[in-house]
């Protein structure tokens, strides 16, 4: 998702099943069966799409059905941000589609593995400036997007980050070149945990 806030629940017009085979962290453990899929921005995910059953010629819309903003918003206008891409079904020239292992990444446990306790825990708070027209832009600890790094973890340590996002806005987070675990999420109270950050 490329967008810079809108999330999209994605699915075909025809209601057919596709195949989640990975996400931002690379293979799933086992491909996944779906028909309907919310990403978020910045969010990626890997699907694989089986035509073969259509007839040449069908054409298949690939549809989004998320409120904006979301998850509240107004729902997407089927017209023009509920409308993806077209897809038309051509006659198979190519070999047949190969069958998916039943397990896609084996180093991957039905279990959250173990990690060491943290050596450092940072918070980090999002903050949303706005102006006249609405929000211009969000900070990271007060800091804008190009700012000098500010957070140097050394490698092979493992840290906790508490990110707190105090803004109107879901905002998803997508931390680049290391894998991360969600431990828990809980609500805050925004006005009162803003005072006292500013």
């Amino acid at each position: 998702d490329g967008s810079n806030a809108r999330f999209y629940t994605l699915s075909f017009s025809n209601k057919m099943p596709f195949t989640q085979i990975g996400c931002d962290g690379g293979y799933l453990k086992a491909p996944v069966t779906l028909t309907e899929l919310t990403i978020a921005p910045g969010e990626r995910v890997d699907i694989l799409v089986d035509f073969s059953g259509l007839a040449p010629g069908t054409k298949v819309i690939l549809t989004n059905t998320a409120k904006a903003p979301f998850p509240k918003g107004a729902p997407a206008d089927p017209g023009t941000v509920g409308q993806i891409m077209q897809f038309t079904v051509a006659a198979n020239s190519g070999p047949a589609p190969a069958t998916l292992p039943p397990v896609l990444n084996p180093t991957l446990t039905a279990a959250f593995p173990t990690l060491p306790l943290p050596t450092a825990t940072r918070t980090l708070v999002l903050y949303e400036v706005m102006a006249a027209a609405g929000p211009a832009e969000i900070l990271l600890n007060g800091q804008k997007w190009a700012a000098t790094l500010s957070e140097k973890p050394v490698l092979g340590t493992t840290e906790e980050w508490v990110i707190v996002n105090p803004t109107a806005d879901t905002h998803p987070i997508h931390l680049h070149l290391v894998q991360f675990q969600l431990v828990s999420r809980q609500p805050l109270q925004t006005k009162k945990y803003l005072t006292d950050w500013t």
